[in-house]
């Protein structure tokens, strides 16, 4: 069973730096991917898949968009989800399904940083109660201690990292061991007849006088 926890993150000024620099590298890289794949599908010619399109920025076999240096050296599992994105988007250009993709303006608040355990060779991501151990990230502050859950059978495997009015915020996709529901066997039912006379008369025979109507006063 999976589940996604969302909560605001502490990073500190290096770590808003790099950040900040992955948030600029996708953008880029999606404006030069939708920009290199709107060119072919004008011109009838078949989309370039994003592992594609990467393996010919590092072999060098695109060069007409420039240095492509920092793509290169970016943090891979980010940047090729932003251009899985992009691909979303140009597939339904194609299909006629959609208007023409527009590129992001540098800065966009719908850039978000993907991360996932296997980019780095681990099967879940370090997550202690106040921080978070974000691939190509370092360990991160968690502002709200304890939110995401962190104890036995419960693993991160893969999240994002978005900015939202100036503050930033992770959401983990976390693992969690199913908890087969208990029902509980319960007794017969008793039957209630709220009356006028009586307060209640029940199926088994009992009746709750009405106090209402009563001289004396029950402690």
């Amino acid at each position: 069973m999976f589940k996604s926890y969302k909560t605001e993150i502490n990073p500190t000024p290096d770590q808003i730096k790099v950040i900040e620099n992955y948030f600029k590298i996708c953008t880029v890289a999606y404006n030069r991917y939708v920009s290199y794949n709107l060119d072919r599908i004008k011109a009838g010619r078949k989309l370039i898949m994003p592992s594609t399109y990467l393996k010919m920025i590092q072999t060098g076999e695109i060069k007409e968009l420039g240095s492509e240096f920092f793509i290169k050296r970016a943090y891979n599992s980010a940047v090729k989800k932003t251009l899985e994105n992009g691909l979303k988007v140009l597939t339904a250009y194609a299909d006629g399904k959609r208007g023409e993709p527009k590129l992001k303006a540098m800065g966009t608040k719908n850039i978000s940083l993907y991360f996932h355990a296997s980019s780095i060779g681990k099967q879940y991501i370090d997550c202690q109660r106040h921080r978070i151990n974000i691939p190509f990230f370092g360990w991160i502050r968690i502002k709200e201690k304890g939110y995401i859950p962190t104890e036995y059978n419960k693993y991160i495997i893969s999240g994002w990292i978005k900015k939202c009015a100036g503050r930033y915020y992770v959401s983990a996709l976390v693992k969690e061991a199913f908890k087969p529901i208990v029902v509980k066997e319960y007794g017969p039912g008793i039957g209630i007849d709220l009356n006028v006379s009586n307060f209640a008369t029940l199926s088994d025979g009992t009746v709750f006088d009405n106090i209402n109507k009563s001289k004396n006063m029950v402690h």
